[in-house]
This record gives structure tokens, sequence and C-alpha cells, in this order.
């Protein structure tokens, strides 16, 4: 559970970062972390973002299964596999399982016209209250003029009622359709670290595909790639969040990883000193008080330290891993912190904070040794 008073449940992307942080401290609780996280699998592939096992008849007063959610999250497991697999621990017997999850969202989530994935409700994306959302059309009269998070769980809560479920899943929602760039670079990158694993050229097919429909939605002019909005508006508009710039973990848009980095790192942009704020500093709705509105996350700041790493870009991965050991230390390990404070926000201690444990080893690797080292 990432917090035992506020989130006494399994996440399935929380779940993911702990068992890189477990990793990280050589421990085998990262395996035993994704074998529970696999065990709520169904027989089609589908991975249910939350796992009830401690109560399994909690799960009811939202979905319709004991035990488990209806929905989905990002589907972080096949990088977590490969930091295992690379760190030593045997986690070849869960290959299978990620491989079925990923084609499960390759084939029932695809929208044909845009050739991206589509999430059916805000906590598919794990960036529940995202600006992104509020001038969608499946919003209107649904949430209030202004920000205010109480009102927003409860139109969260609305669109549970609406999802439409097959199989035990769900697979649509009249109320919420979008294609999520986060989500899908997330989908598309771990689609590529599970095909570097396994040798699989039918998916790493698939997260080229996916890539390449991710870069046909880059925005120039706000240098951001934008979502799409299949119930409505085609275009979700591009406000500037960190998660919509995920997509440099799997870009092959030089042009594009350069200035969305430069956004990145930028003051201007979203970079503070206790790492890059969640949504852009500039943007009208920016609180680095609220949920989702500008604090620091810390597992968003390790997908950076990645991307950065994975780009060849060295300072910039160091800049992210100091960031999220400073924000870290300095919160308490809290589920988020004010990016010009340090101060925590949200469940302190948060289990996904534990990365910067991750970011600690990767700051020695990635430090520049000097001439008479």
């Amino acid at each position: 559970m990432p917090n035992a008073k506020s989130y006494p449940w399994q996440w399935l992307w929380d779940s993911c970062f702990h068992a890189i942080a477990w990793a990280g401290l050589s421990d085998r609780r990262a395996v035993i972390e994704l074998e529970s996280l696999f065990a709520l699998q169904l027989a089609n592939g589908f991975l249910p973002h939350m796992g009830y096992q401690t109560n399994p008849q909690a799960s009811l007063h939202y979905w319709h299964t004991a035990g488990r959610s209806d929905i989905t999250q990002p589907p972080m497991y096949g990088h977590a596999l490969r930091v295992l697999a690379e760190r030593g621990f045997h986690v070849a017997h869960l290959y299978d399982q990620a491989d079925l999850a990923l084609n499960y969202l390759f084939e029932s989530r695809l929208d044909s016209d845009t050739g991206l994935l589509r999430v059916v409700h805000p906590w598919e994306t794990g960036c529940d209250d995202s600006p992104r959302w509020d001038g969608l059309r499946p919003f209107q009269g649904k949430l209030p003029h202004f920000y205010e998070r109480r009102k927003w769980y409860a139109t969260k809560r609305a669109l549970v009622r609406s999802l439409r479920r097959r199989d035990g899943a769900a697979v649509a929602n009249s109320d919420f359709d979008v294609c999520s760039i986060g989500f899908n670079a997330l989908a598309a990158f771990n689609a590529h670290e599970l095909a570097f694993l396994t040798n699989s050229k039918p998916l790493l097919e698939q997260a080229n595909r996916l890539a390449a429909a991710i870069d046909r939605r880059w925005h120039r002019e706000s240098t951001t790639w934008a979502d799409v909005c299949l119930a409505g508006p085609r275009d979700s508009g591009a406000i500037r969040t960190l998660d919509s710039l995920l997509p440099v973990l799997v870009s092959r848009r030089e042009s594009c990883i350069a200035a969305a980095f430069g956004e990145i790192f930028s003051d201007t942009g979203f970079w503070r000193p206790f790492g890059p704020t969640g949504t852009a500093v500039n943007e009208p709705s920016y609180n680095p008080n609220r949920y989702w509105r500008g604090p620091v996350w810390p597992q968003l700041t390790y997908l950076i330290m990645v991307a950065a790493d994975r780009n060849g870009r060295s300072h910039d991965a160091r800049l992210a891993a100091d960031s999220l050991i400073r924000g870290a230390v300095t919160s308490g390990f809290s589920e988020y912190w004010h990016p010009d404070t340090g101060k925590a926000r949200g469940a302190t201690p948060q289990g996904w904070a534990a990365l910067a444990s991750d970011a600690l080893m990767s700051t020695e690797r990635l430090r520049p040794r000097s001439a008479t080292h």
C-alpha cells in the first residue's frame, strides 16, 4: 500500500515504482510486489489499477467486482521488469503476463483513426485532476468554474457510473473518451522495455507504431504533445503539463525532444529548485499548492531522469536525480511537494517517493569523473 492511512490498497503504477525502489535497495520485495500485482490479472490480459487484497468487499463501494477495480492505469510494469532483470532479479516468469497485459491495451483500447490508445477515466491516466481535462466537453456542467478538489472528486465518482464494461473490465465511457498523450507515451515506453527483454518483434512493432502516432500530436506553438478528445472536439487543447512531455521517452523527432527538454529545465517552463512542476509555471491553471495543478511529483521526476539518461542528456538526468533526492528528503518522502520549498503535500510518507533511492544510484553513475579520479 502506498500509504497505510490515505492509500490502504494496491495501485498498479505505484507498485511498479515500489518494485524499482526495492530493487535499488537489493530487496527481494521488488519481485514480490510485481507478483502481487499480476495476481490480479484477468484471463483476457486486463490488469486492474487497484487491488483490495486485505478487504475484497471494500471494492464494491466503487466497482462491480470484489477485490479489484474495473479500470487500469499506466502500464509501468515493462520498465519495472527491465530494471529488476538488469539488477539480477529473476523475473522472467512474469514476462508472459506483462506481454498479455500490454497486448490487451493494444487490442481493446486502440483508436483506429488516431493510432492512439484511449482511456476511459481520469484515474486511468494517473494524473487525476489534470487541468488538461478542464475544457473537455464531457465535463461541461459537471465541473466547477474553478478548481475545487472536493467537486472534482464527485465528478470522478460520476464518471465511474458511466463506464461501459466487457468481460470484467471497463472498455468505454461516453462521458470520458480521451487519448491521453502521457498514458500513450508510457504504454509505448513500457512496450519497448518489455520487447527489449523478450525480443518480441510484434510488441516492438506495436510500440513503434504507437510512438509514431504520438509524434503526430506535437503542438509546436505550445511546445508540447497534445491529447485527443474522442467524446467531443478532436483537440483537447495543449495545456502544458509535465506528463504531456513524457513522449521524450519514445519520440524519434530530435527537434521535439530538444524543445521539450528545454521547457522542462527552464524556469519559465517547469523547472524549480525541488524539481519540475506538474503544470507549467506560466499556465493560468498553475498552483503549486493544488493537487495536480503544480506540485512536484516524484514518479514524474524519475521518468524525466530516465528519459534524459536514455537520450544522452547526462546533465539533465543529474539535475532531475538531484532534485528528486532533495525533494524526497526535505518533504519526508511525501506523495508530492511544493516546487519552491520542498514542503510536504499529500500523503506522507508515500511509497513512490522512495524512487529517490534509485536516483541516488543514478547520480553516482552519471556524475562526471574528474581527471584525477
